[in-house]
């Protein structure tokens, strides 16, 4: 199986290269773990491709995974099982028990020995890399962050802490929802949580009106900004099937699921991404100050210089606009192809894996808005929490 898996995750190496795309997400998300997630860079964020990703991810397929005998192990009674959704690293079931409905999430087999087996290979990948003329290679930093951070999605029980953690910080938000984890059904192989029924994101955003999608979407952004800010946690994984929405007569309610990519900040952090998200800085010095704190090389804040700035300014152009933002306008990799070509760079830009992640989250929120035609004021809604976060 190990072999057969190398070839597979080898021939669509070959076909990433060669830019062929048919299938290419059906067979990324037929090999769990890391090539899951290549998947959902490659699709979820084209625009050409979400949709395909989004079917994907959020539908029920048979997997050999012994669910029954776990639910004995951990003494809870059941009466139906259900399938509803792929993750890169377990399966999700409804289950109807006689606790009522749950949500139950479990590992694939042998998930952590595959990955492993996939980081070797890419290793393989990157020591062959160091026999290119490349100056301060930045490929075997990136791979390790890569392995560290998927695995990390391994721990369930970590997993099962984090996401009640985010259900007590969360608890007073009427409109915000984190389901609980029932601890007494969960292990190393298995999270159990309250089941909530609604629509994925995708579902309700294309269904919906202008005003429905703003209101859906600040929630979205209200949650993401006020874990980030006022809790110091990151929930980076912003794929289709981790957000829900039910709606009444009066009002949204966002539900967040999946908790497995998170990552947490310290409160010099926290206040460091504040002030780079509000621009609140005189010069380059209090720029570099911050973004040290942020663990970014003091050679790169030495050698890119005020260029931090000008990609920084780039990369959060919808906060420093105070007026509602049209994506239409940004023009991202054009504006960064352009500064990056101004010169020949050869130290590397390799950013923190925290910054990664944070990135991650907000590629999430940008990709909403621009595919959803979202047109919201970011700066007004960044001001808002900021505000709530220094009454706290």
């Amino acid at each position: 199986m190990i072999v057969i898996r190398i070839i597979k995750l080898c021939s669509l190496i070959l076909r990433l290269f060669k830019r062929e795309r048919p299938d290419l997400v059906k067979n990324l998300g037929e090999l769990h773990g890391l090539p899951q997630k290549m998947g959902q860079h490659i699709s979820l964020y084209a625009l050409d491709r979400s949709s395909e990703f989004a079917l994907l991810y959020t539908s029920g397929t048979e997997e050999k995974i012994p669910l029954q005998d776990y639910l004995n192990t951990a003494k809870l009674a059941y009466r139906e099982i259900i399938p509803v959704a792929q993750a890169s690293v377990g399966q999700v079931f409804k289950v109807t028990t006689d606790k009522g409905l749950l949500a139950v999430k479990v590992k694939y087999a042998n998930i952590e020995t595959g990955i492993k087996q996939d980081f070797k290979l890419l290793s393989i990948i990157a020591a062959i890399t160091k026999l290119l003329p490349l100056c301060n290679n930045p490929v075997p930093k990136i791979i390790q962050a890569l392995r560290e951070s998927v695995l990390a999605e391994c721990d369930y029980r970590k997993e099962a802490d984090t996401q009640n953690l985010f259900s007590k910080c969360f608890g007073n938000n009427p409109n915000i929802h984190v389901p609980h984890v029932h601890l007494e059904y969960s292990d190393e192989r298995m999270i159990a949580s309250q089941w909530v029924e609604g629509q994925f994101i995708h579902e309700y955003l294309e269904g919906a009106g202008e005003t429905a999608r703003e209101a859906a979407f600040k929630l979205l952004f209200d949650f993401e900004l006020t874990a980030l800010l006022k809790y110091g946690m990151v929930h980076a994984d912003p794929h289709p099937g981790n957000f829900l929405f039910t709606q009444n007569e009066e009002d949204i309610k966002l539900t967040v699921l999946d908790y497995g990519n998170v990552v947490r900040l310290s409160d010099r952090e926290v206040a460091s991404m504040k002030r780079l998200l509000n621009g609140e800085y005189e010069d380059v010095a209090q720029l570099k100050h911050d973004l040290g704190i942020l663990a970014f090389d003091s050679g790169i804040l030495t050698y890119y210089g005020c260029t931090l700035g000008d990609i920084l300014g780039i990369v959060f152009e919808p906060f420093y606009t105070a007026d509602r933002y049209d994506f239409a306008r940004w023009r991202l990799q054009y504006k960064l192809n352009t500064l990056l070509a101004s010169r020949e760079w050869s130290f590397p830009l390799i950013l923190p894996p925290k910054i990664l992640h944070i990135i991650r989250m907000f590629q999430g929120l940008y990709f909403y808005a621009r595919k959803y035609d979202i047109f919201f004021n970011w700066h007004h809604g960044l001001r808002e929490i900021a505000n709530i976060s220094r009454e706290s």
